[in-house]
């Protein structure tokens, strides 16, 4: 049996990094914190098996309601690993194609705003009203956004 999961998948790794560049209010972002961010926007029912901050624990609810036994992940680290090079190979399609930058040898990226096509903004834009509670919400809070 075929199956598709949108986790593996160099593009669409693509899109979920550009998404998390676009509303995040640093210019430039560790691609190590863009890893763990992209885990989570995939998977946000493991957002109910984290520890969050005692501040933010109304955040926690609604994703522990998430989790049923189609969605969960029996190992998180390995699934998380496994993501290492769909995620490496869709930044440096960014790179490559200039809609992202790097700082020097290190693991700092950014987006590149100036670059991206109006069509790819409207998408981005589209995908972050689609998503808001997650992008804005949940992981903005715990990322200091």
């Amino acid at each position: 049996m075929l199956l598709y999961h949108p986790a593996f998948d160099t593009y669409h790794s693509a899109f979920r990094l550009l998404l998390l560049l676009w509303n995040t209010e640093d210019e430039e972002v560790h691609f190590s914190r863009l890893r763990i961010l992209d885990f989570y926007l995939l998977f946000p029912a493991e957002l109910g098996s984290m520890s969050f901050p005692r501040n933010l624990i109304r955040e926690k609810t609604p994703w522990k309601k998430l989790r049923s036994r189609y969605n969960q992940i029996s190992d998180p680290r390995r699934v998380f690993d496994e993501l290492s090079s769909f995620q490496l190979s869709g930044m440096q399609a960014l790179l490559s194609t200039g809609l992202a930058s790097q700082k020097d040898e290190s693991d700092v990226v950014g987006l590149v705003r100036d670059a991206l096509p109006e069509e790819l903004v409207a998408e981005i834009r589209s995908a972050t009203t689609s998503r808001n509670n997650l992008i804005s919400g949940t992981i903005g809070n715990l990322v200091g956004k």
